[in-house]
């Protein structure tokens, strides 16, 4: 009798692209981002990834899951690899501990990883792409519980929960920084922390005791201090260099932050100064 499990019949994840390739010599791509997930499976030879500068060396049967927004560039190590990727946003899957992290495919979906590779490299049939996301969400899940689940399998020790938060909120912070000339929403703060939006909320509360709103306000006001100090910029002009689009809402926010306006701040450090 078939086990009822109380889900409505809904997509795990919804693919938008999926590939097998084999790579040719000086097998390089240009760095890019994507607006969905990726997953990256090298099947032989090697990769070197690198992810928002940071490099992680993918050996034959070992993989990566990218979070959307990611800046990631791939290049041969040695031997052109033979490898996969999927592109796919997710619907329903658990894949936060899975994101940026080096993950191999266990000896038990080796099986499943042949058969997606044999479906990718004969002609499409009718029901091919059911089976192809039927498999990919099965390779997902099953990498996902052997890799990431405490105390079992190869790269255990780096899905510790405060290192995971803790790397979360710098891919904000870092994120933030870089686009502090612009409006900024979270929604794209999240894709480029690669989680969802009320998922960061919470980590970022819970690493930093500040809310999200909270640190990026501090970040522009502290940007703006610099400017006023060290530039002859218009205050209105300071306003829009930290992303504000409105002067009249910066001299709010500054004032609120510091208990002066920019213009007395500007005058109080030159004072200071002279």
């Amino acid at each position: 009798m078939p086990k009822e499990t109380g889900l409505e019949s809904r997509c795990a994840i919804a693919i938008k692209a999926v590939a097998y390739r084999e790579a040719v010599a000086d097998y390089r791509v240009r760095p890019h981002t994507q607006t969905a997930y990726q997953w990256y499976v090298v099947l032989a030879g090697g990769v070197d990834m690198t992810v928002d500068d940071e490099l992680y060396t993918l050996r034959p049967l070992e993989s990566i899951l990218i979070p959307p927004g990611a800046i990631r560039s791939p290049a041969m190590r040695e031997v052109p690899p033979n490898y996969l990727w999927c592109v796919f946003d997710n619907e329903r899957l658990h894949l936060d501990r899975m994101e940026r992290r080096v993950l191999g495919i266990p000896d038990l979906l080796r099986a499943d990883l042949e058969a997606l590779v044999g479906e990718l490299k004969q002609a499409p049939r009718l029901d091919s792409d059911a089976l192809v996301e039927a498999l990919v969400v099965r390779l997902l899940i099953g990498v996902q519980r052997l890799n990431t689940s405490p105390g079992q399998g190869p790269t255990a020790s780096l899905a510790e929960p405060d290192a995971y938060r803790r790397n979360v909120v710098k891919r904000a912070g870092v994120f933030m920084g870089r686009n502090l000339h612009r409006p900024l929403t979270r929604a794209e703060i999240a894709a480029a922390a690669g989680v969802s939006e009320p998922h960061l909320a919470r980590l970022f509360r819970q690493v930093t005791g500040e809310t999200l709103v909270q640190r990026l306000t501090q970040m522009r006001v502290l940007f703006a201090k610099q400017l006023l100090v060290g530039s002859s910029l218009p205050v209105s002009a300071v306003a829009f260099e930290v992303g504000y689009s409105s002067a009249s809402h910066f001299n709010v926010v500054f004032r609120r932050a510091t208990g002066r306006t920019p213009s007395e701040y500007r005058a109080s450090a030159s004072r200071s100064q002279g």
